[in-house]
């Protein structure tokens, strides 16, 4: 399959595919129907907040997307996007979000800000003291393709094509429990496990429990 697939640069006309990409690719994933109450067969809301999240990402300073397009069918089925960053040590505005955080319509206000802010707290514990440095700030494949090899050639575009690790800085990204292993394979490091009760905000029933979210990092390479 890897053969078949060819890795290009993307642009603000595949934000419709990445949206559709990371809904389906998110569709089992439990701590959506927390984010999402009542919205397990419908990703109306959370696909609006995907797309807002994209264009946001696509307009960002030092953005690079990327995406997996089959090359018989022309369909686009899996997409990678990262972005490089700066903290300015005499810049204490840096240590604080740069814009509010938006809360998606119908999501649990209290939940999404729980997990939101944990989330920013982990990341600014181990990148703060790092002026530059990129986030890795997705990576999906439609569920059809996954574990055929897109996902790596992804990440050796990134990394061989791209060369990330020439600006000599940290990359920070944050992975499910079923995905961290791929990041493993090309030198990032588990760092810190955010454990969140998904119990304590929806009524206990098959599939829920702790969710857990890896929050890793790949050191600087030395030349």
């Amino acid at each position: 399959m890897a053969d078949l697939v060819d890795i290009l640069e993307a642009d603000h006309s595949d934000i419709l595919a990445f949206v559709d990409i990371t809904t389906i690719a998110l569709r089992d994933n439990r701590i959506n129907d927390v984010l999402f109450p009542g919205s397990i067969d419908d990703s109306i809301h959370s696909s609006a907040y995907m797309r807002w999240l994209m264009v946001l990402g696509f307009d960002e300073p030092g953005s690079r997307n990327l995406k997996a397009v089959h090359r018989l069918t022309g369909k686009v089925i899996g997409f990678a996007r990262l972005a490089l960053k700066r903290f300015r040590p005499d810049d204490s505005q840096q240590l604080a979000p740069k814009r509010p955080l938006k809360v998606p319509e119908d999501a649990d206000e209290v939940f999404f800000r729980h997990y939101s802010g944990s989330l920013h707290e982990s990341y600014l514990k181990y990148m703060a003291g790092t002026e530059y440095h990129w986030v890795w700030n997705s990576l999906y494949v439609l569920p059809a393709y996954q574990r055929k090899g897109i996902g790596t050639l992804l990440m050796v575009h990134a990394f061989v094509e791209k060369s990330i690790d020439l600006n000599d800085s940290p990359i920070w990204l944050m992975a499910q429990n079923k995905g961290y292993k791929l990041y493993e394979r090309f030198g990032f490091e588990v760092v810190e496990d955010l454990d969140i009760d998904l119990s304590q905000y929806t009524a206990p029933f098959a599939g829920y429990g702790i969710h857990r979210t890896r929050c890793m990092v790949r050191p600087a390479q030395k030349r």
